[in-house]
């Protein structure tokens, strides 16, 4: 892992995992890799190549890719998710998300409408170089929800859903 330093009121070291071809890219959890679309470019020559597999509607549309890893390090599926919100909001909402099956082809849709799932942390969907958004501001947001959810014993489970966001996150704001 490579440790990088980001500087701020609430700075502190963060570790961004190594990857195939040495490539520090996206947000790793268990395993699974959430990237913006704009850096597939970045990531090795065997996932792109996976990725162009399922390059049609829903690959010029999405803005975020789900790699979902197998063994030695294949792709088992790729999911092509579209966020409108990713650059302005804090916490971007999910539209759409079209999983593929790279080896059987097959493609799945699933669209969100009521309580659309939110991504966090999405400062480390980016290399740390992008300009997209202000990653320090993403990051220091992050830290900050952290340690709020930490002080009112709030589960970090409970987060994802807009809904239930949206009420953890006035509560948070309501007794900072």
């Amino acid at each position: 892992m490579n440790s990088i330093q980001f500087e701020g009121d609430l700075s502190m070291t963060i570790q961004r995992h190594k990857w195939s071809n040495n490539i520090k890219l996206g947000k790793r959890i268990a395993h699974t890799i959430y990237l913006h679309a704009d850096y597939a470019n970045l990531l090795p020559d065997k996932v792109q190549e996976v990725i162009a597999l399922g390059n049609g509607f829903y690959v010029r549309r999405c803005n975020v890719l789900k790699l979902t890893m197998g063994k030695n390090e294949a792709v088992k599926f790729i999911s092509f998710i579209y966020c409108p919100d990713f650059i302005i909001s804090d916490e971007p909402e999910i539209k759409y998300a079209v999983k593929f099956n790279p080896k059987t082809n097959e493609y799945s849709k699933r669209e969100y409408t009521q309580n659309p799932p939110v991504y966090h942390g999405k400062w480390a969907f980016v290399p740390e170089h992008s300009t997209m958004f202000d990653i320090q501001a993403s990051y220091d947001r992050t830290i900050w929800i952290n340690k709020q959810l930490q002080k009112f014993g709030i589960a970090k489970r409970s987060i994802g859903w807009k809904i239930q966001w949206n009420g953890i996150l006035t509560h948070l704001h309501n007794n900072v």
